[in-house]
């Protein structure tokens, strides 16, 4: 199981249509798709299509990975330089990290399900101050 997400994410990477939809099952569904993307293999070879468009330099690294029975988790980084739109995020052409963990389930040698944690902060950046957001407001009137 370990080498199909292996493979996986490869095809992922290179947002190759062909070769993700080997993977995935007929009744693939993501329970972590982005808001806009289908949860079906469709929606995941579309995401793939918009991550490489966003940073068509990144790279997936896995750092860990372990299955149980007919799971697959792993924790990973994909990393590039923002060079096109990213879930509404103009281009800045900085250097941007997600950090993840995403558990797949695997049955009859594909990927049928996916669940998956995400840390976007580097693309999103870091949530507003908002400690002092009453002593401005005071300041202004």
């Amino acid at each position: 199981n370990e080498k199909i997400v292996q493979r996986a994410f490869e095809a992922f990477e290179a947002a190759d249509e062909r070769a993700m939809r080997e993977d995935l099952a007929p009744d693939f569904v993501s329970h972590s798709a982005p808001p806009g993307f289908a949860e079906d293999a469709d929606g995941f070879v579309q995401l793939a299509q918009h991550l490489k468009a966003g940073l068509p330099d990144g790279k997936l690294t896995i750092h860990d990975m372990f299955a149980a029975g007919d799971k697959v988790a792993v924790r990973f980084t994909h990393a590039g330089t923002h060079q096109g739109e990213l879930f509404g995020v103009p281009a800045s052409n900085r250097t941007v990290t997600v950090r993840a963990i995403e558990i797949y389930r695997l049955s009859g040698g594909k990927i049928a399900e996916y669940w998956g944690e995400y840390d976007t902060s580097d693309l999103f950046g870091p949530p507003p101050d908002t400690s002092n957001a009453g002593e401005g407001a005071r300041q202004q009137s």
